[in-house]
Parts: C-alpha cells; sequence; structure tokens
C-alpha cells in the first residue's frame, strides 16, 4: 500500500466514523444526553479538522507528493576516454539529484533558508554544490555556508548507475547497499520543514 493510499483510507474512515458518531447522538441519543451530545460533536468536528490539517501538512510540507518533475535530459557518460576527475560533471549531479526526488524539496517555511547540500566524489576528491530553487535542481561552483547534508560517492558507482538499465531501481539498491551515503548536518526539524522526507520515501520505496 502506498503513502498517499494509507492517507486517503485514514482519511476515510476518519470521515466516515465522524458521520456515524453525528448521525447516532443528533438522531438517536441527543434528546436523552443533550450535553453529551455537544461535546462529541465538537471533539469529533476538533479532530477531523486536525486531521485535515495533519494530512495537508504532511501532502505539502513534509513530502510533497503533488509537485511535477522537471525534465532533466540524462547526459551520456563516455567511460571509454576516462580522465581523473573528468569523467563527471555537474549535468550528471543534477540529473542524479532531480532522479532521486530532489525536486520535491523546498525552502523552509519558518526561515525561508533553501535545501542545499554538498555532493563528494570520494576517489577523485570533488565536491559539487547543489541547490534547490523552485522544484528545481542547480549544481553551482559557489560554496555553501550550511549545507544540510553530504552526499558521498565514487566515480565507480556513479557509471554502475548510468550504465544501468533501470536508473530508478539501481540507485535505491546502491543507497540500500551504503555504495551511496550521507552526512547529516542539519538538524532534523529542518530537514523536515524543507521536504527531504520525500527524499528518503523516494530512497525506500
Amino acid at each position: 500500500m502506498t503513502t498517499l493510499t494509507s492517507i486517503a483510507v485514514v482519511v476515510g474512515v476518519g470521515v466516515l466514523s465522524y458521520i456515524v458518531l453525528y448521525f447516532l447522538m443528533g438522531y438517536l441519543e441527543k434528546p436523552k444526553n443533550p450535553r453529551l451530545a455537544n461535546t462529541i460533536n465538537i471533539v469529533g468536528g476538533f479532530i477531523l479538522v486536525m486531521l485535515f490539517v495533519g494530512v495537508f501538512i504532511y501532502l505539502f510540507i513534509l513530502s510533497p507528493a503533488f509537485v511535477e518533475k522537471p525534465y532533466v535530459e540524462k547526459p551520456p557518460l563516455d567511460t571509454e576516454n576516462m580522465q581523473t576527475g573528468a569523467l563527471i560533471s555537474g549535468q550528471h549531479i543534477k540529473y542524479l539529484i532531480n532522479e532521486a526526488g530532489g525536486y520535491r524539496l523546498h525552502d523552509d517555511s519558518l526561515t525561508k533558508t533553501r535545501p542545499q547540500f554538498e555532493f563528494y566524489l570520494t576517489d577523485v576528491n570533488q565536491t559539487y554544490n547543489v541547490v534547490i530553487i523552485d522544484n528545481r535542481v542547480y549544481v553551482q561552483e559557489e560554496k555553501l555556508n550550511k549545507p544540510d547534508a553530504k552526499v558521498y560517492i565514487t566515480q565507480e558507482t556513479m557509471i554502475q548507475l548510468f550504465k544501468s538499465e533501470n536508473f530508478k531501481e539501481e540507485l535505491v539498491s546502491l543507497v540500500k547497499e551504503r555504495k551511496i551515503t550521507a552526512q547529516i548536518l542539519a538538524d532534523k526539524t529542518t530537514l523536515a520543514l524543507k521536504g527531504y522526507l520525500a527524499l528518503y520515501n523516494e530512497m525506500n520505496k
């Protein structure tokens, strides 16, 4: 069962339960226990509102589900003329992050700071700085002041990933095998408010 399906089921059950309670207390019990009926109506209405608020926060802030994926063309990878430090470019990083769901990241709704992290190629000691602006992935040369995390990967792993017939499945597999790892630098609240939960869900499907 997918996350959206689970949420739909929870909301449906919550609404149905409230309707049943409202019907029972409003038409069967209210004449006998008007104070209890009113209390149930108030509490039920509050719970229903909180349920919808919670779903809204989850779907639009914590794990955005309705963001359109920007098109990023898959860049070619020429391994025949491999030169140290020259094989992987910013375009490869951009494509990878976009496919991983990085486009779902967004500005912190409280501090307005942008999602940003370092992408480090360990075998060639090369760092790429990634920033998400308006749900689009950008790789820049400018150093980040306070990156949210640091991702570690080798060129060999990148080559394996780009040669795979199913990029998404291979990406998830490499993360599970810890051939792609990350050092978290920001606190959990900041990560949640920037939508990193969506990225986590993409890697754990």
